[in-house]
């Protein structure tokens, strides 16, 4: 059994691109929850005509099938907006690249304006392409979605993407 298993702490923004000409930076923040910088980025209305803006990452072959990844544990995550007007969730993507993978969301409902903790079992997840290769997590990808295309917001940061234990219980 594993303990936390953080997968990205978000200190080195140089390892990430944005996802579409809607996402500027991303660039690093100091505005931070955990170790020196969190990653930032900003939702404008680019040619793309996207809901969401994010950035993405190569991660180096992860393999969370030897750390006795279960169902019910937990992926977590940070992010901060600093209003959520026009803000319909935020998400992680964890894969084998950006066609195959599992996504988590937290809708705006389960968010506050600032900082967010984000939680979901790992079995609730929302299911890409085939899916993800828990042996072998080689992409990575965080956003938040808005409620049209047209929306625009300054200063997003993600903070921090871990997969959280939890133990499991019968009554």
């Amino acid at each position: 059994m594993f303990q936390v298993r953080v997968i990205d702490d978000m200190k080195d923004y140089t390892q990430y691109t944005a996802l579409t000409t809607d996402t500027t930076g991303p660039s690093e923040s100091a505005v931070r929850l955990t170790g020196t910088n969190s990653l930032e980025f900003s939702k404008v209305d680019g040619v793309a005509n996207g809901k969401a803006a994010g950035a993405s990452r190569t991660l180096p072959g992860l393999n969370l099938e030897a750390d006795g990844l279960l169902l019910y544990d937990k992926i977590m995550w940070s992010v901060y907006c600093s209003v959520l007007t026009a803000v319909a969730s935020c998400y992680v993507k964890l894969g084998t690249d950006a066609t195959h993978y599992l996504m988590w969301t937290v809708t705006d409902g389960s968010m506050a304006a600032g900082w967010a903790l984000c939680e979901a079992e790992i079995g609730t997840a929302e299911l890409g392409g085939n899916g993800w290769d828990p042996s072998n997590i080689t992409y990575m990808e965080v956003g938040v979605t808005f409620d049209s295309e047209s929306d625009a917001l300054d200063a997003i940061k993600f903070d921090s993407v871990s997969i959280v234990p939890c133990r499991f219980t019968t009554t």
